[in-house]
């Protein structure tokens, strides 16, 4: 059902609620005389209701003349005289059991039906001396949406009237119309937070990089309402960011001296995943702020390959958290051609860096790092170890082979670490040679060797498992029992 103002004095259930009563209303500016007379009558005697000493049949009036649209133009040097009309009016309908309105209200709504042949008197009326009229025609000419009235919405942002400024900046970000962007962040330091957040709203909306660093600084605003606007608009922004102009702004950004404006940055670079940022972004890496280092990782994981070989000279940097930040996105981009670099790492002083470049290894799982991990078996450091065992069984069984041959290794650490790492495996290829290692001197070999074949659940396993119940090492025997247990309860 449409909108339809059923006013009591028409014959309607209707209750009209005056500030002031009787004669003291607002007036149109242009008197009765002023109706045209060739007018259709339907529509002469809409716009003499506006006259009315009712402020129920003046807004009435002015919804009715909304109903003609573009064909309702005569009317509208009479709509924006009642602009000033605030004049409240309470009706009751079916469709909403109480709606407030007001003559200035329904004229509002009436000028935006007519449109565009309303655009040339809503200009004249932003210079209007009444401030109510200023700030309606700023709102209506937004509603619009044409460009005629960007140059004079733009004035309208220096209006002495922070209502006429705060309607004038959300127009111009309906228009969406570059001109108005300069304008706009010149507004981000009105002295009226609501203009402010407005200019933030509407800068998001138009959507342009030169805004991106003035939003960033609003985002340090005192009011809350201001910072949320700049933040919303950024997000928009950035999901925009393609342009050469963009990513130069970006990579300059990413040297200011404010951490929260590098924090912005990097995300933003995070969506437009550009290659000409990679090598400040790899700076980014040392920066001292810790979600400005972490979101320039994640912008270079998603630049993708073109990052994989100066990432991968990283990892020869003298600088060791640079070098485990530079395996760790290695890691996520998972390129062969880091695996050689990544193995050279697996030799460097530092425990960080061995233990993010087995990492990266890990998810490659390239069989060029299987001989390689098995050799770090033998570090010294028990963290390395157990990284470089996981690393290995993720790689699977690309790793059997070389695994198997392990098992002859004079190091009963790399024995006894390979018999481990089949039994994660579980390739069937891995029983027979894990039977034989039940026969080696060590304790350590023969347990491993039995718990694994547990796992692996071979039936061929039974008899030498059985076997091992005899076993002198008391340790070895209740490991054997286990794996005959899961063997054979299937």
């Amino acid at each position: 059902m449409t909108r339809k103002s059923l006013f009591y004095n028409a014959g309607f259930s209707v209750l009209i609620i005056f500030m002031t009563y009787a004669f003291c209303y607002a007036l149109p500016k242009f008197s009765k005389e002023d109706i045209p007379t060739n007018l259709p009558p339907q529509l002469r005697s809409q716009i003499e209701r506006l006259f009315s000493q009712d402020a129920a049949e003046r807004a009435d009036g002015a919804m009715r003349l909304g109903e003609f649209g573009a064909e309702a133009r005569s009317s509208i040097p009479f709509l924006i005289g009642i602009l000033t009309d605030s004049y409240p009016v309470v009706m009751r309908d079916d469709s909403k059991p109480v709606l407030s309105t007001s003559p200035s209200k329904e004229a509002n709504h009436a000028l935006e039906k007519i449109g565009k042949p309303a655009v040339e008197a809503l200009i004249g009326a932003l210079r209007d001396k009444e401030a109510p009229i200023r700030q309606n025609a700023a709102e209506i000419v937004g509603k619009i949406n044409d460009v005629r009235a960007v140059e004079p919405l733009i004035e309208a942002l220096k209006d002495g009237d922070a209502t006429v400024r705060r309607n004038a900046a959300g127009a111009l970000g309906r228009i969406k119309d570059n001109r108005s962007v300069e304008p706009l962040i010149a507004a981000l330091k009105d002295q009226d937070p609501l203009v402010r957040e407005s200019a933030a709203e509407s800068l998001g909306e138009i959507n342009d990089i030169r805004a991106f660093e003035p939003l960033i600084a609003s985002l340090k605003d005192k009011k809350s309402r201001v910072q949320n606007a700049a933040g919303k608009s950024l997000q928009k922004i950035m999901k925009e960011l393609n342009n050469k102009n963009a990513v130069d702004t970006l990579l300059s950004a990413l040297k200011n001296r404010d951490p929260e404006v590098r924090r912005i940055t990097v995300k933003a670079m995070q969506e437009i995943s550009d290659p000409r940022g990679i090598a400040p972004l790899i700076e980014a890496l040392k920066d001292e702020d810790a979600q400005v280092s972490d979101g320039a990782a994640k912008a270079l994981k998603k630049i993708g390959a073109p990052a994989v070989d100066p990432m991968s000279m990283k990892l020869k940097d003298d600088d060791p958290a640079l070098q485990a930040k530079a395996a760790s996105v290695l890691a996520e981009i998972r390129d062969p051609r880091a695996v050689i670099p990544l193995i050279d790492a697996l030799r460097d002083d530092s425990r960080s860096v061995r233990c993010e470049a087995i990492r990266a290894l890990a998810k490659i799982r390239d069989a060029r790092a299987v001989e390689p991990l098995i050799d770090v078996l033998k570090d010294a450091d028990a963290q390395v170890r157990d990284n470089a065992a996981k690393a290995l069984a993720e790689i699977g069984g690309g790793a059997v082979d070389p695994l198997i041959m392990a098992l002859q290794d004079k190091s009963i650490r790399i024995r006894s670490h390979a018999a481990s790492i089949l039994g994660e495996i579980k390739d069937a290829r891995a029983v027979v040679p894990l039977i034989e290692a039940l026969r080696d001197q060590s304790w350590v070999l023969r347990s491993e060797a039995a718990r694994s074949l547990g796992k692996i659940k071979d039936p061929r396993a039974i008899v030498p498992l059985r076997e091992m119940l005899s076993d002198k090492d008391a340790f070895v025997r209740e490991i054997a029992d286990g794996a005959l247990y899961e063997i054979e309860r299937q």
